[in-house]
Parts: C-alpha cells; sequence; structure tokens
C-alpha cells in the first residue's frame, strides 16, 4: 500500500518497508515506529560525521601548528615578520 496520509498509515499497517538510496529496509511496527526509528538514524549519523569533523579539525589543527605555512601572511605583507600582530 503507498499512501501519504501518516495517520491512516499509523492505524493500518504493521511492516513498512524504506527504500532509501537505493537500500530497502523493513520496519516492524506502524509509521510512527518507521519515523521514530528513521529519525533516531539521521540523529546518530549526524552525531558521528559532526564527531569525525572535530577529529580532522584537531588533526589538521595540529598540522598548521606545526609550521607547515597554512594561510596565515597569504596576500599580503605585514613587513613585521611576527603574523600581522601589533601591541
Amino acid at each position: 500500500m503507498v499512501s501519504h496520509d501518516r495517520h491512516f498509515l499509523n492505524n493500518v499497517c504493521t511492516h513498512i518497508v524504506d527504500i532509501d538510496y537505493g537500500k530497502i529496509k523493513l520496519y516492524v511496527g506502524n509509521y510512527e515506529f518507521w519515523y521514530e526509528s528513521s529519525q533516531l538514524v539521521q540523529r546518530m549519523i549526524k552525531d558521528q560525521n559532526r564527531k569525525n569533523e572535530e577529529k580532522i579539525k584537531e588533526l589538521g589543527g595540529d598540522e598548521n601548528v606545526d609550521g607547515d605555512g597554512g594561510s596565515e601572511g597569504e596576500g599580503g605583507d605585514s613587513g613585521s615578520g611576527d603574523g600581522g600582530k601589533t601591541e
């Protein structure tokens, strides 16, 4: 059955088939169960991506501190040799 009426699906369905990005997943439960489950998976993926991005920033930040040149000082010459800092 295909419907866009979530209230109808919630009251009638006992199994939900989710086809997402070419993957088929079967959920045993009604529409509400499927929705909550799919939202949980999305939150978990976002959290993992955020953690991965933070780790990449940590690793990338260490490389710039080691003096690989980075982007600091590019595009102009302050002439002071201190990275443009003033006191």
